[in-house]
């Protein structure tokens, strides 16, 4: 008796549906449950009207307009200008404008209205105020303010409607276009309304009348014909309370506290289409630019329905596993606590169920044939009665994953032990299991057309032919694990893999693979079936629908009208698709195949320049102290932060790829950025749909600094090299005057001598200090300030030492040891660090009581360094070594260059006939100081190779006499 009584009441439930929807809350941060007027402008932002006060929707939050003068907090009737303005008021009599994102109070009538809440209508740059008994006119651009009507108050003026070019609104029994003025029709018996409320609309052409009393009337008035039809209202619609019909896109809704109903005028019949939030007070419905419809309330908030063409059946809440259908009529569903149910798709009810309690419902399969269908469960199988639902008979498979049918007594089935045949009797008295596979298994299918029997275990994929002989099927020569398989009605067969995405396999056993580079949003697929020749895919991501035609997916996420993404199964009929959820079932019409998705826009809402606020433009032209940028932009796309990513590129050129931020950022500031032309780029996608938004690009210009033009930093660097040149060529020639008196004081023998001697150290000097000079004007060419500026006091520093030592016949070992090290380290200078030296001296060596002639290894160095060193690739190394002898002080010079012969080679290769005259003079000079001698100078150049004769570098061995310094005592 028990469970007669629980069928009937089941039996007894009508499941109606509902679009999908999303209960706007915390998470979005709405300001309030109480809103009373929507408006979507023609920037696509939305505009609420709202007790607490009005907001703007920017995509990711709420953000409100307020005035420091407003009095009270409530908002009412919203209207946009012709310049994008948005008016509103509140009941103190104020009236605003929102203009450059600031709320301004336009016009205060706190006496004139009297604490009465006026409907306003904002038409060719006019303002119009309808009271019970008078009409207000103001003046958009000189605020003038005039009582264009005023009745007795035994009467009311109806609300108004724009219609085409005309205001129309009835008083008495006048029917009058503000506008222009003129009384349109007169002596109308219908418009003496009697204190009714009333209201006129202009839908498709024609003007509906509105009589709001006990019993509503609503009325199609011909204004060319002058004539008046009653229409045939619902009775749901005669007694409920109107609050307003809102027409979008040539669609008439009715806003009521019974909900909002879309509505059809059919001759002289009221027809509706459809109901919403049948349990709530209804003030106002939008559409916006995504096609989302917005539903405002007077006690519940916000409602959004992303997708009106998918619907939940609102009476079906189980935790559903499974789906499968009968035919077109009747479908079956299982649960997850172990019940199937079948239910009538056409009545909407739930006409039989059966009570299991073997674990989860994992998979359904009806057999029309025999009457029956086929229930896996967690804890084995059963056959039942497709009337009714009574059981037939059992089979033993536990943990089971899928079955499918193969003929009229055999199941292939895949279950978490193994997989194989389930063969019963003619009467399901008995069963046995063959061709079982002890392995793992998630899935399993037999394909009709070409009678093969395909399972998925947990290593491989597995294909039974007719003769039930296996074979693996492969993707590139890989083993597949798969946990879904489908096949299309010629054969062909969809896989869904864990790893790879969705394969393709044809008849031809040629495989096509949609992944996330073809825009599969997930690999953990709960769904896969084919709809003909495409296919519909499920997952944890949201739903999608693949055209083998035209290759391209197109999705189904929580942002477009999914209630949920946990989905577990899908059933495809001809026209809808219907999908099992852990919540019940919802349906998605095909009639949105097909149909252009909305592409998200990016929009520029504040920019910076050095962090100072500048009115947004598409062509900047900046100062070269203006180089920090920042930008802050936002998308109209519903929730926007949760699926909308910013990509930008920054070019000078095409060669620049696209940037992305992270998920939620959408600031961007570009620091110190250089003088140029630039193009900026901007778009949003979508990371969910992978649509894009159209290229926003932003042209600006940096200009570039005075001091760092090429002529201004021409004119500098020819204005220091003629005074560094001046300045030698004074120092030299001075230099040379002095010596030249000195020689002349010295005896004529000696003198030829030491005048060669000294002739050939002077023109030393100008040839170190010309290879110096040009090192120092290539610096300031290429704008290297500082290396110019450490090379000139380095070079003037050893300038000072080789003068000191010009004057002199001989100098210390520690003197001439210190002006190599400075020597060198403007040489490491000019090389850019790619020059190591090393300077050893032996411990047993006097540096200080030990001299050699002046500038004598120098010339040498410098020979290592210009043509061993100089062309070298790589690290270029010198070692200088000073030992000790009885009587001699050796000097070995050794670098790692390309040897005598190479620079030879490159020498000639210039076609040069100029020969290193450091390295002639120094010849001749050893030459001279050894005339006469007995202990003489001696220098011996060494070329290095190694094993395969290839160059090492150059060795240089100098020994000197070695001479005392005298020291005064």
């Amino acid at each position: 008796m028990r469970v007669s009584i629980l069928f009937l009441f089941i039996s007894s439930l009508c499941i109606a549906q509902h679009p999908a929807y999303l209960k706007l809350g915390d998470r979005d941060q709405v300001p309030d449950i109480e809103f009373y007027d929507l408006l979507v402008d023609q920037k696509g932002n939305r505009w609420f009207a709202a007790d607490k006060g009005l907001f703007r929707y920017d995509g990711t939050t709420f953000i409100e307009y307020t005035n420091k003068e407003k009095r009270g907090f409530s908002i009412f009737d919203l209207n946009e200008d012709q310049q994008g303005r948005i008016w509103c008021l509140n009941i103190s009599g104020q009236i605003f404008y929102v203009e450059n994102d600031e709320l301004i109070i336009f016009k205060d009538l706190q006496k004139e209205l009297k604490g009465y809440l006026p409907k306003l209508v904002v038409s060719d740059n006019k303002l119009f105020l309808f009271g019970l008994d008078e009409i207000f006119q103001i003046d958009i651009k000189t605020k003038n303010f005039a009582r264009i009507v005023s009745i007795d108050g035994r009467r009311e003026i109806a609300e108004p409607a724009l219609h085409g070019d005309m205001l129309i609104t009835s008083i008495d029994d006048k029917l009058i276009d503000l506008l222009s003025g003129k009384a349109l029709s007169t002596d109308n018996a219908f418009l003496r309304n009697n204190l009714v409320k009333s209201a006129w609309y202009s839908y498709q052409g024609t003007l509906l009348y509105l009589k709001k009393n006990k019993t509503n009337k609503l009325y199609r008035y011909n204004l060319e014909r002058k004539t008046l039809i009653e229409l045939k209202l619902p009775e749901v619609l005669r007694y409920t309370r109107v609050q307003k019909f809102s027409i979008i896109n040539n669609e008439l809704w009715l806003c009521s506290e019974k909900g909002v109903f879309s509505l059809a005028i059919d001759k002289d019949n009221v027809i509706v289409n459809d109901r919403w939030f049948k349990d709530f007070h209804i003030s106002d419905i939008e559409k916006d630019l995504q096609d989302h419809y917005w539903i405002s309330t007077l006690t519940e908030g916000l409602f959004l329905v992303p997708n009106p063409n998918i619907c939940t059946l609102t009476g079906v809440n189980h935790n559903i596993t499974v789906l499968e259908k009968e035919n077109d009529s009747v479908l079956f569903f299982g649960t997850r606590d172990g019940n199937i149910y079948g239910f009538n798709r056409k009545s909407q009810k739930i006409i039989s169920q059966a009570l299991l309690n073997k674990g989860a419902i994992k998979d359904l399969v009806v057999h029309n044939e025999k009457g029956v269908i086929y229930v896996l469960a967690d804890r084995g199988g059963s056959i039942h009665s497709l009337k009714g639902l009574s059981k037939i008979g059992n089979f033993n498979v536990v943990a089971g994953k899928s079955i499918d049918l193969v003929d009229n007594n055999r199941l292939i089935y895949a279950s978490a032990g193994s997989s194989g045949l389930v063969e019963f009797d003619k009467d399901f008295n008995s069963h046995k299991i063959v061709l079982q596979s002890p392995k793992r298994s998630y899935a399993s299918s037999f394909n009709t057309f070409n009678t093969t029997a395909w399972v998925g275990n947990v290593d491989q994929l597995i294909r039974y032919d007719r003769t039930w002989l296996p074979s693996e099927i492969k993707y590139n020569n890989e083993a597949l694990s798969v946990n879904h398989i489908t096949h299309a009605t010629h054969g062909q067969t969809w896989l869904a893999s864990f790893d790879l995405g969705v394969i393709h396999i044809d008849q031809n056993e040629s495989t096509t693979l949609i992944d996330h580079d073809k825009g599969l949003l997930s690999f953990k697929i709960a769904a896969l079936k084919t709809d003909k020749n495409s296919l519909w895919i499920a997952s944890d991501k949201g739903v999608q629908f693949y055209n083998t035609h035209k290759d391209e997916l197109q999705s189904y996420t929580s942002f477009n009208g999914i209630p949920t993404n946990k989905i577990t199964d899908a059933l495809i009929y001809d026209d809808t698709v219907l999908f099992s959820t852990t919540a019940g079932i919802f349906s998605l019409n095909k009639q949105t195949l097909g149909t252009k998705q909305y592409l998200p826009e990016i929009l520029i809402e504040s920019l910076t320049i050095n962090d100072n606020s500048r009115e947004v433009s598409d062509t900047l032209k900046l100062s070269f102290k203006e180089t920090k940028i920042g930008m802050k932009f936002r998308s109209n796309v519903f929730r926007a932060n949760d699926h909308i990513q910013y990509a930008f590129k920054l070019k000078q050129n095409d060669s620049v790829g696209w940037s992305t931020l992270d998920l939620g950022n959408n600031n961007l500031v570009f620091n110190s950025l250089g003088a140029g032309k630039y193009q900026l780029k901007l778009k949003a996608v979508d990371r969910l749909t992978k649509a894009e938004s159209p290229i926003k690009t932003i042209y600006f210009s940096i200009e570039q600094a005075i001091w760092k033009t090429w002529w201004f930093l021409l004119w500098c660097s020819t204005v220091v090299i003629s005074i560094i040149l001046g300045i030698a060529r004074y120092i030299i020639k001075r230099k040379a005057i002095a010596k030249q008196r000195e020689l002349n004081q010295l005896e004529q023998d000696k003198q030829m001598i030491l005048l060669k001697l000294e002739n050939l150290r002077s023109q030393m000097n100008p040839h170190f200090v010309f290879n110096a000079l040009n090192s120092i004007q290539e610096y300031i060419i290429l704008n290297e300030k500082h290396l110019a500026s450490d090379y000139l006091g380095k070079f003037a520093d050893l300038m000072r030492k080789y003068l000191e030592h010009s004057n002199k016949e001989y100098i210390t070992l520690a003197e001439e040891i210190d002006s190599l090290k400075m020597y060198l380290e403007l040489e490491k200078l000019r090389f850019e660090d790619q020059l190591e030296y090393r300077i050893e001296v032996d411990q047993n060596i006097h540096q200080e009581l030990i001299e050699i002639p002046a500038m004598l290894l120098q010339p040498y160095v410098e020979n290592s360094i210009k043509h061993g060193l100089l062309h070298k690739r790589g690290q270029r190394k010198l070692h200088i070594e000073f030992k000790n002898q009885t009587d001699y002080l050796i000097c070995v010079i050794l670098d790692n260059g390309i040897g005598r012969k190479k620079a030879n080679e490159l020498n000639n290769r210039k076609k040069s006939n100029h020969k290193s005259f450091a390295t002639k003079a120094n010849a001749n000079r050893v030459t001279l100081m050894n005339f006469e001698k007995k202990e003489q100078i001696n220098v011996r150049i060494i070329d290095l190779f190694n094993d395969r004769e290839e160059a090492m570098g150059t060795k240089v061995k100098i020994t000197i006499p070695k001479q005392r310094k005298e020291i005064n005592v």
